[in-house]
Order: C-alpha cells, then sequence, then structure tokens
C-alpha cells in the first residue's frame, strides 16, 4: 500500500494506492488506486490472471477508469476560463 501527497504549480493531489502481485496466494493480480486533487479525482481498479507458462489455456484482464478534473486557463496569472473534463473506461 502507498500513500502519497504531491503538491505542483498545477495541483495538489492525495493518493492512495494498493497492489497485490499474488491475491490470495493465487496467480491473479490486482491494484486500486485513488488520487483525490484540487482540480478533481481519479480511480482505477485492474484485475488480471496473467499468462504464466506456455501450458496456461488462458488469461485474462479487466480495467476501470473514471477520471473527472476541472481545467483552467490562465491569462497574466488569472483565470479566464475554465471546463470539466471527464472520462470512464473498461477493459
Amino acid at each position: 500500500m502507498q500513500v502519497s501527497r504531491d503538491s505542483t504549480v498545477d495541483r495538489t493531489s492525495n493518493t492512495i494506492a494498493w497492489a497485490d502481485p499474488n491475491v490470495l496466494g493465487s496467480r491473479w493480480t490486482s491494484e486500486a488506486t485513488y488520487s483525490d486533487s484540487s482540480d478533481g479525482s481519479q480511480r482505477s481498479l485492474l484485475v488480471a490472471h496473467p499468462f504464466y507458462s506456455l501450458d496456461a489455456p488462458w488469461s485474462t484482464k479487466i480495467t476501470a477508469i473514471t477520471f473527472d478534473r476541472t481545467i483552467s486557463r490562465y491569462n497574466l496569472g488569472d483565470v479566464v476560463d475554465q471546463f470539466s473534463d471527464s472520462q470512464r473506461s473498461t477493459s
């Protein structure tokens, strides 16, 4: 598990990330991330059963990502325009 805080000129973000390369001792892997930023948020989830040998009969990978952010345009340091950017994807 990883907990982090990142601050740049563009944004401040608090992130929690978790990864398990062997879920319950199996060959399944999983990852989850949640990031709360000053201009939006991001959530992602990955579950996979990768090929681990030439004899493996199958593999799979499932991902889901949600991304919401407010983008600001500046002129001489002042906000002159803002718009929202949202993305949702699964595969």
